[in-house]
């Protein structure tokens, strides 16, 4: 892909230039995290391509000149959230206690495009394509990340998501964004 853009995995001719792909912070030691960081890595590399095709999650990745700057993988699910967080963002109960939502299960960017405003690009562009090609076609409440303790500030600082549930058992935060602060968000 010779344009710069945002493109399907699934539509990848030449899928090598996955294999360069590392989103391990440069200068991370903490070995919890860098194992965190290689699950992220190893996904995109071997992983993600079965997953798209196979229609269990979609995976698109940032292209510049043939550099993957960075990825997300979605899928569509149920979120169980609780009833402070639900009377707070006014969302209608009609006696459900699991939420249609769409799930943000990986978001990174490449290492050698952190901190350049690479990752709110994307995460934008991910938040547009849901709002305009997901939401007009489906039941939707919210969209979901579980999110390591190093990007919280980054979800929640940049685009509102908030916590909606307590740390889960993998030690992630569970974060959320209501379709109408999406709406806002994408300025539509």
């Amino acid at each position: 892909m010779s344009e710069p853009g945002v493109y399907p995995i699934a539509s990848l001719i030449d899928r090598s230039c996955l294999a360069k792909f590392d989103c391990t912070p440069i200068g991370c030691t903490d070995s919890t995290n860098i194992s965190e960081y290689a699950d992220i890595n190893h996904f995109l590399i071997d992983s993600a391509y079965d997953y798209d095709v196979g229609n269990l999650a979609k995976t698109y990745v940032y292209l510049q000149n043939d550099n993957v700057i960075g990825f997300f993988t979605t899928l569509a699910s149920l979120t169980t959230i609780k009833s402070a967080y639900r009377r707070a963002k006014h969302i209608t109960t009609n006696g459900a206690s699991n939420y249609p939502s769409i799930d943000i299960v990986y978001f990174a960017i490449d290492r050698n495009y952190q901190q350049q405003k690479e990752g709110s690009a994307l995460m934008k562009a991910l938040l547009t394509m849901i709002y305009e090609e997901v939401v007009p076609y489906t039941g939707v409440a919210l969209v979901t990340v579980q999110a390591l303790e190093v990007a919280v500030s980054f979800y929640a600082e940049k685009f509102s998501f908030e916590r909606h549930a307590s740390k889960n058992s993998k030690g992630k935060q569970d974060m959320a964004l209501t379709i109408p602060e999406i709406e806002e968000l994408v300025g539509t």
